[in-house]
């Protein structure tokens, strides 16, 4: 029987948090790099923000009560838009 190479939600889900963990110590670090300006990582975190699949996350809508699906991804969206206010105050400081 041969395993699919489709990774699983949960592999994934660890891969994007991994990353998104990642950015403000990399933004920290290219801050302190001689002639490095804010230009090009505010640059950068616009066309992400700016991405239609990360605006309609970030604006989804409040989950139902008793929706434990909903409750899950409002969670994860919630973490989302933190990490993202973390990046434009990074940012902001540059």
């Amino acid at each position: 029987m041969t395993m699919s190479n489709i990774p699983m939600p949960e592999a994934l889900l660890n891969c994007i948090q991994n990353l998104l963990s990642a950015i403000p110590q990399e933004i920290n670090n290219y801050s302190k790099l001689p002639k490095a300006g804010p230009g090009p990582v505010k640059h950068l975190l616009l066309n992400f923000t700016n991405n239609h699949i990360i605006k309609s996350l970030i604006s989804a809508p409040s989950p139902h009560k008793g929706n434990n699906s909903l409750v899950d991804h409002a969670s994860e969206l919630t973490t989302i838009k933190d990490t993202l206010k973390q990046l434009s105050k990074a940012v902001y400081r540059l």
